[in-house]
């Protein structure tokens, strides 16, 4: 049987293609659906070595996503893609130090919610498309339909229409990977 000690934190599910994948605030387990073994963890590493995965009082973990070959996950130093096969990194779209909180696909990009927004980031490369910015102190959920990308922050229902993120998108990801990490 697989286990994972727990104290304070929710642990997160989902399954995919006969994988149960669980995330914790430091690491990403994939287990066997049906025998229950372990295939690989990976562990999202501190930022130089200085910043915790997890805040001493963060109990709240994202809903690990698997699509297209990978899963991803939010964490205190940004959203990952880990390859579903081997366990390894593919890249880190860091967010510069606020918890990536909510995750939701749209299309070819993942939706990030962070306390101060949503970012948008190409689901293949990592690279950052848009910063729809917000304020605030907790984003709870994001959910993308194909017209709208709704987002709770600070227990406000906040929604953008696809169509003006298209329209506002046009050559506006540079800004956002110069930072790097």
């Amino acid at each position: 049987d697989f286990a994972i000690q727990s104290d304070r934190t929710a642990l997160r599910t989902t399954v995919a293609g006969g994988t149960v994948y669980v995330g914790t605030p430091r690491t990403l387990y994939a287990v066997d659906a049906v025998s229950g073994e372990e295939k690989w963890q990976f562990e999202t590493p501190s930022r130089n070595g200085r910043i915790p995965n997890v805040l001493p009082n963060q109990t709240h973990v994202p809903l690990p996503i698997v699509t297209n070959e990978k899963a991803y996950i939010g964490t205190q130093t940004g959203l990952y893609a880990v390859d579903v096969t081997q366990g390894t990194q593919e890249w880190h779209f860091p967010t510069w130090n606020l918890p990536a909180n909510a995750l939701a696909i749209l299309g070819q990009t993942v939706c990030v919610g962070t306390p101060d927004g949503l970012y948008i980031v190409d689901a293949a490369t990592g690279n950052g498309q848009w910063r729809w910015g917000v304020g605030g102190k907790e984003t709870n959920s994001v959910v993308a339909s194909n017209e709208s990308i709704y987002m709770l922050n600070d227990n406000i229902l906040r929604v953008l229409p696809v169509e003006d993120y298209a329209e506002q998108c046009q050559n506006c990801g540079a800004e956002l990977n110069e930072y790097g990490e």
